[in-house]
């Protein structure tokens, strides 16, 4: 709550007492500013060129930070490594990022015993993204096993910044309708932190009209917890300019070739979406499309539905209820139902040339994604 004080009360003594008993930003509990060198950051594999990067636009605070050139090879990973961290006490994590092409990094966590947890970030060409998150955001990676299944700070030794094209081009290509190139690239990386302070959490549970929402994306920050696979000349980036609601929407540009497609991912942590019966959201899209929305559980079982809908200059909601989905005809279940605490991300796919077989070209908008509980 805002009080507004009597301007009479604002006199140099009173002002004087007020600032000596504002207590002073807590200083981050382990920090990389690259100010002095590389601190011991390293790059797996031991590939492309690291060094220290200065001058106009190379750094986000101070006069240095991170970058890393290098070209991904798909099925291998790419990635950079801090070893021997200390971030006892942390609730959170914080940094500055920038690809000179649009990706999808996964940042890990990884504890003493090998457990690693991660979360995936989405970098738009050439802009340097902020990207702030608790720990408790970071989630057991599928290829992962842990005790406890909770990331324990007071037992994580390194922090990652993987480049995740390697990974999508191989799962791209035994997949129809996508393709994913590997251009070489450049990524900086500026003041790294580890705080005591929680941030605003990552997927957020609210009060819904019918029941309760797990709120997977309003984009109002960086593009976190989403990736971009595809094929073609692709863009992703928030728009706050155009918005179904709130400050920002999540802008995807398209020239697709024919029988290809374009799709965003949004990964779910384990069980989040236990009891969810649909995923909701707000679209704009200019021209006809063929939209699927698809999710897949931990097994490897792919469910999907399909919506139509016509061009329009307004926003629209849709819902996709989860007892629509079919389950895809190149996949097999042991119970053939959607299991949705099984679930593993949610997808929205723009599959018009796919499914008519003629190139597409258009800008897809999305905001509020939404995933559908019961009271």
């Amino acid at each position: 709550m805002h009080l507004q004080l009597p301007a009479r009360l604002l006199t140099i003594p009173a002002l004087a007492v007020l600032l000596l008993a504002t207590p002073a930003p807590a200083a981050p509990i382990q920090q990389f500013d690259f100010e002095l060198g590389l601190d011991q950051w390293t790059t797996v594999p031991e590939a492309g060129d690291l060094k220290l990067a200065s001058g106009a636009d190379a750094a986000k605070s101070g006069e240095f930070s991170l970058q890393w050139n290098y070209t991904p090879v798909a099925g291998e990973i790419a990635g950079l490594v801090r070893g021997e961290l200390t971030p006892f006490g942390a609730r959170s994590v914080r940094l500055w990022l920038r690809c000179s092409v649009g990706t999808t990094f996964l940042l890990q966590l990884a504890e003493q015993d090998g457990s690693r947890y991660g979360t995936a970030v989405y970098t738009p060409p050439g802009q340097w993204q902020h990207v702030a998150l608790n720990l408790s955001d970071f989630n057991l990676l599928d290829d992962s096993t842990d005790e406890n299944n909770r990331l324990d700070v007071d037992e994580i030794n390194s922090l990652a910044l993987i480049d995740a094209a390697g990974f999508l081009a191989k799962l791209s290509r035994q997949v129809p309708f996508f393709d994913q190139p590997l251009p070489p690239r450049i990524l900086w990386v500026d003041a790294v932190a580890f705080d005591g302070a929680p941030v605003a959490p990552l997927f957020a549970e609210r009060a819904g009209t019918h029941g309760r929402e797990v709120l997977l994306g309003d984009f109002e920050r960086a593009i976190v917890g989403w990736l971009l696979i595809g094929t073609g000349t692709l863009s992703l980036e928030q728009d706050p300019a155009n918005v179904g609601q709130g400050k920002s929407s999540l802008r995807l540009d398209y020239d697709v070739a024919p029988r290809r497609a374009c799709a965003v991912l949004c990964g779910l942590p384990r069980r989040l979406a236990a009891g969810a019966y649909g995923v909701r959201f707000k679209v704009h899209c200019t021209r006809d499309a063929v939209l699927i929305v698809g999710t897949e559980e931990r097994d490897g079982s792919q469910y999907n539905m399909a919506l139509q809908l016509q061009g329009s200059p307004d926003w629209r909601e849709e819902e996709a209820l989860f007892a629509d989905f079919k389950l895809d005809e190149n996949s097999e279940d042991e119970n053939g139902k959607l299991d949705p605490d099984q679930m593993k991300h949610v997808a929205i796919v723009e599959a018009t040339a796919a499914i008519q077989g003629k190139a597409q070209q258009g800008t897809l908008l999305l905001d509020e994604v939404v995933l559908l509980k019961p009271q």
